[in-house]
């Protein structure tokens, strides 16, 4: 009787893509098939700079086509349709987490407002899905954060309490601590090998990235596609550096009102062009060559 073997590899390469960036490329990563959801989503902390008690995982195919939700911690990553070339779109609350560590709130209960810079009420942030962007928030605006902080001020200004304290050298030989847990399963930061592996990726993928924007002129014809926008044709203003933003960026003026500033970027001016023409995207995203402004006839229409 033939027997029939099953071989399927032990790891997968994928494209990681965030709800914070939509515009940002995709980051490559290679994963073992044998982890946890929950371990899976513990290295994509390290990636996305999400909560892996909150995130929530989208598989799409290589061609952009959605397949599945990644929703059971304790599953192995394997048992899900994951192919090589695969993209997993991480959801997250990131500017709530980010906040926390600023506040000292929770993301999950903490409540947004936004006021200008005269202290006049505009909105809400109310939809935990939406791209900080798409709110109207200037340079000079006050975000203003409700949430329950009663227990821990009362916490910490009840300096007659006795309070409970444990020395580092005390809570290091514990080994029931969130730390200990860390490093016997050598998750996060304290598994070393994945962590020398990031660097290098990461190495790797600036190198690849200044070699693209080596060959983007300023002054030269363009075409710009980004993921999940449609292809606009640009002329390239700007190439290099953006200040608080990793790698390089091609800045653009398109020729149709569809970009997102002026030219100018937390406060730093890199060019100048009319409102809502300019943009900054990754090299991978800009081809060069002959690309005319494309004319249009209203007379060709009705």
């Amino acid at each position: 009787m033939e027997v029939i073997k099953v071989i399927t590899q032990d790891y997968v390469n994928v494209h990681i893509t965030t709800s914070d960036s939509e515009d940002g490329p995709p980051i490559e990563r290679r994963f073992k098939k044998e982890i946890s959801v929950l371990e899976f989503k513990t290295k994509l902390e390290l990636v996305t700079g999400g909560s892996a008690a909150t995130m929530k995982l989208k598989v799409f195919d290589n061609k952009n086509n959605f397949v599945c939700d990644i929703d059971n911690d304790k599953a192995l990553l394997g048992s899900y349709p994951i192919d090589d070339g695969a993209r997993i779109h991480v959801i997250d609350n990131f500017t709530m987490t980010k906040l926390e560590l600023v506040t000292g709130g929770s993301a999950a209960t903490m409540k947004l407002k936004v006021f200008d810079n005269k202290n006049n009420f505009v909105c809400d942030i109310d939809n935990d899905k939406a791209l900080l962007g798409s709110y109207p928030i200037d340079d000079g605006a006050r975000i203003h954060v409700i949430d329950n902080f009663t227990m821990v001020k009362d916490f910490a200004a009840n300096d007659s309490g006795e309070r409970f304290q444990l020395s580092e050298e005390d809570y290091e030989k514990k080994g029931d601590t969130l730390r200990s847990f860390l490093q016997r399963n050598k998750l996060g930061k304290y598994n070393e090998e994945e962590m020398s592996k990031l660097k290098e990726q990461q190495q790797k993928e600036l190198e690849e990235e200044a070699n693209l924007a080596s060959k983007v002129l300023v002054g030269t014809r363009c075409e710009v596609r980004a993921p999940r926008q449609p292809a606009r044709r640009a002329t390239v203003r700007y190439n290099g550096p953006l200040e608080g933003a990793r790698g390089f960026w091609i800045g653009v003026q398109y020729d149709e009102p569809l970009g997102k500033n002026d030219g100018e970027v937390n406060g730093k001016r890199y060019f100048t062009c009319p409102p809502n023409y300019g943009g900054f995207v990754k090299p991978v995203y800009v081809t060069v060559g002959d690309f005319p402004e494309e004319k249009y006839d209203l007379e060709d229409e009705i």
